[in-house]
């Protein structure tokens, strides 16, 4: 019995999609609504927000949109203003404190 010669293309199947030439929808770049009426409020989360980049900004609006019921929508909201303040603290606080560096003796 005759093997067929091996091919170096894996089966459509074992593809990813990445890989087969198909795109990856990325979600829209504008926030979710309810994120989008905390940030018209909000200017300190606005400028919190306004620090991150749009792959952050993004998956913090899938987070919200994916919900089914308003009122997790609006929880999520809520939530998602409190990490990114706390984020933007951290970071902030983060490149107030002077670095360390270690010196050769």
């Amino acid at each position: 019995m005759v093997k067929p010669a091996p091919t170096s293309k894996a089966p459509a199947s074992k593809v990813p999609a990445s890989k087969a030439g198909v795109s990856q929808a990325k979600a829209p770049a504008s926030p979710a609504p309810e994120i989008a009426q905390r940030l018209a409020a909000d200017p300190a989360f606005a400028d919190a927000w306004a620090s991150f980049p749009p792959s952050h900004h993004r998956e913090w609006s899938r987070f919200v949109t994916e919900a089914k019921k308003a009122e997790t929508r609006e929880r999520r909201a809520d939530q998602v203003v409190e990490q990114v303040q706390i984020k933007a603290r951290a970071a902030a606080e983060a490149a107030a404190e002077p670095s360390e560096t270690v010196t050769a003796l």
